[in-house]
């Protein structure tokens, strides 16, 4: 049972050099204290594009969602997703989309918790794929641009 919940945005102009501190650019810190008197400190990278959402009685439902920005990814280049990684649980669905301007031959994949490994491989204008992790972890993910010219990600999300 929650008591009490305190929320702060942290808009730090730097990285913290000192690893124990927690509050970087671009991250929401929530305090969360039971009845207990016990707190839990959760930091929530907005880089890594989480949001936090209440259920209809006001239960904090964590639904991390990583939404693109349109960007561009150069011939025979990758582009990596998830900043300093998605915590994620073995076993966890995540399902990667994009969609591009125009066609490309293109590669996605994961890298995280010892593993690395290629979702979908293709041609076309865009993607639709999911995967379970396989282990409790931290991971990235990427897609490869294999095509010969530039490719412009229209829209696109990493959902979990």
């Amino acid at each position: 049972l929650v008591t009490s919940l305190a929320v702060s945005a942290m808009a730090v102009t730097s990285f913290a050099a000192d690893p124990s501190v927690t509050a970087q650019e671009n991250t929401v810190e929530i305090t969360i204290e039971n009845t207990d008197g016990s707190k839990v400190v959760q930091v929530f990278d907005l880089n890594d594009m989480e949001r936090i959402e209440t259920d209809q009685y006001g239960r904090i439902v964590i639904s991390p969602f990583a939404d693109f920005s349109e960007h561009t990814i150069k011939a025979n280049s990758t582009m990596i997703y998830g900043g300093s990684g998605h915590s994620l649980n073995r076993d966890q669905k995540v399902t990667l989309k994009a969609n591009f301007d125009k066609s490309i031959s293109y590669e996605c994949g994961y890298e995280g918790a010892g593993y690395k490994a290629v979702m979908k491989t293709g041609t076309g204008k865009s993607i639709n794929t999911s995967k379970n992790m396989p282990a409790d972890g931290k991971y990235t993910f990427y897609i490869k641009n294999n095509s010969s010219s530039s490719v412009t990600v229209k829209s696109g999300s990493i959902s979990y």
